[in-house]
């Protein structure tokens, strides 16, 4: 068994006793919302494939909204445009700051309801610490990417280096995908992105690269662990429609136990499965946010 099937005794509670329509009936669309982690293409057909499971399952219409901007998500589930969202962390941390953002579920890989921020660069190359970086070409995803950028940017912070200065340029490529191909091709000499252990063995790399390309490059610095990127839910939708809050939630909750769904799980993020989630488990995002609420 690899997670339980129920919701939170808490966030059951929660939904069952709100005041608000029960949401019966059909009428209701739910729209889930997708972070930009690559390939918008792919992306698409993706998210269709995850919310036509969800549909099929919950006997509602669900349709996808794939963010092109992670700040996008931020505002569609700021201004109930979607119901649902998967966000990353520092997403929903600046989701919540906007006062209609819920974290229900966070991703788990492998085991582990966490992830870390690395730092890439060639294998082979002379560049084996991030003192060996000084002056170099650094590759970012997105200002708003947690692994990608903010969390990295506050690991390398506390160890006394200030990317603006230490760094000769700082480019910011995009999704995971176009960070890892930058960094193979040297259009980089290093780049922020995910990590799903301190071992070198998975990653972004390992994810968007080839087997062949894969092994080009290697990780030289990991920050702290990260909490698992979450599934979001807008404050005012869960108040009015708490059953069919409960009924999404279950079904996804399950997800990772039935086959077909733990291929669509790992197919669009690479998550075996979701669990619950707590606010609390973000206040480590939340610190490196207010460290650097901006890219400057």
């Amino acid at each position: 068994m690899k997670k339980s099937l129920t919701v939170s005794a808490a966030l059951l509670m929660m939904l069952l006793v709100t005041p608000g329509s029960s949401g019966a009936g059909k009428s209701t669309t739910v729209t889930f919302g997708f972070y930009p982690s690559h390939n918008r293409e792919q992306l698409l057909v993706l998210a269709g494939e995850f919310c036509d499971y969800v549909a099929a399952k919950s006997d509602r219409d669900v349709v996808p909204f794939v963010s092109l901007e992670y700040d996008d998500l931020i505002d569609a589930i700021t201004a109930d445009k979607v119901q649902f969202a998967w966000m990353s962390p520092l997403s929903f941390v600046k989701a919540e700051r906007k006062h209609n953002a819920r974290v229900l579920l966070k991703s788990v890989r492998g085991s582990d309801a966490f992830y870390w921020g690395a730092i890439i660069v060639r294998r082979g190359s002379n560049l084996k610490t991030v003192a060996d970086l000084e002056g170099k070409r650094m590759g970012w995803t997105y200002p708003s990417s947690t692994a990608g950028y903010i969390f990295t940017k506050s690991a390398l912070h506390a160890e006394g280096i200030d990317t603006e200065t230490f760094f000769g340029e700082n480019l910011f490529l995009g999704g995971y995908d176009e960070l890892v191909k930058a960094v193979v091709a040297g259009k980089v000499d290093a780049g922020a992105c995910f990590a799903n252990d301190t071992e070198g063995k998975k990653g972004a790399w390992t994810q968007y690269l080839g087997a062949g390309d894969s092994r080009k490059v290697k990780p030289i610095f990991y920050t702290k662990r990260i909490p698992g990127d979450t599934i979001t839910g807008s404050k005012r939708f869960i108040e009015l429609n708490p059953k069919i809050t409960n009924r999404i939630l279950r079904i996804l909750l399950d997800m990772g136990n039935d086959p077909k769904g733990q291929k669509i799980l790992t197919d669009l993020y690479q998550v075996d499965y979701l669990v619950d989630a707590e606010k609390e488990d973000y206040e480590s995002v939340r610190e490196a946010s207010l460290l650097f609420p901006d890219r400057h």
